[in-house]
């Protein structure tokens, strides 16, 4: 099996033309016509990922993060596209494509918060994010409960009253505080934000719970797995799960 198969197939659930212009998902290391091995599904194309997929067997890894985003200046040993590409690695990303994708990020993230009614949510001008409703429940307690649900340690702001209505954003989406609050959201899900967000999201009188990068993406990788498992039985699919800290 060629790598092009499998990017055609992510493409078809997670289309690589929806990505946002600054994104920069797809083939990052390694060629299309490459023979597949066996793959390791991650967030992240880190340096412990091209470990585990060489003691593996493995000949692509699958992640969520491109693993050149920015223009680079220099790859240098012990980086982790450096790594990758000393084992003959290539390397394929679905980023903000799988973000926004039907049973993505988001999807997932919503339904593991137990969120009802589920809509999209448009930001950029994309369904990026997903709202939805929960049993009436104070901000406290609806922390509490994210922070149990998603196994994480969290912030949240102080301000806003009761919520009902729930966006969320997996990873990085302090900067839309204004679209859930317009939404009519009580609450914003998300993995990290600015200092700046979190003042805005008090003027807003909205909650914003803050729960990790990580914690907010990751279960959506097991969703990600399991989709190429079922699409490619003849191939190894290997989950890797390594949090960046503790």
């Amino acid at each position: 099996m060629k790598v092009k198969e499998i990017y055609d197939y992510i493409d078809s659930f997670a289309p690589y033309g929806s990505q946002f212009s600054w994104d920069n998902s797809g083939l990052t290391a390694g060629g299309f016509d490459e023979e597949v091995t066996g793959a390791v599904v991650c967030l992240d194309a880190t340096v412990a990922a091209a470990e585990y997929a060489e003691a593996n067997g493995c000949s692509l890894i699958v992640c969520h993060h491109p693993s050149i985003f920015s223009p680079t200046r220099a790859v240098l040993t012990g980086g982790a596209v450096y790594e990758a590409a000393r084992r003959g690695l290539t390397t394929l990303s679905a980023h903000t494509n799988w973000d926004m994708a039907d049973g993505g990020v988001n999807d997932t993230l919503a339904g593991i918060l137990g969120l009802e009614n589920v809509e999209k949510l448009f930001a950029e001008g994309e369904p990026m994010m997903r709202m939805g409703d929960i049993p009436e429940t104070s901000p406290e307690d609806f922390a509490a409960a994210v922070s149990k649900k998603l196994g994480a340690r969290v912030r949240r702001t102080v301000g806003g009253g009761r919520i009902k209505r729930v966006a969320v954003c997996g990873g990085a989406g302090g900067e839309y505080a204004d679209i859930a609050r317009e939404a009519g959201c009580d609450c914003l899900v998300t993995g990290e934000a600015k200092h700046h967000h979190m003042l805005r999201a008090v003027e807003l009188g909205l909650t914003m719970v803050i729960a990790g990068h990580y914690e907010t993406e990751n279960p959506s990788m097991t969703v990600f797995t399991d989709k190429l498992k079922k699409a490619f039985p003849e191939v190894r699919f290997l989950l890797f799960n390594e949090p960046p800290a503790v």
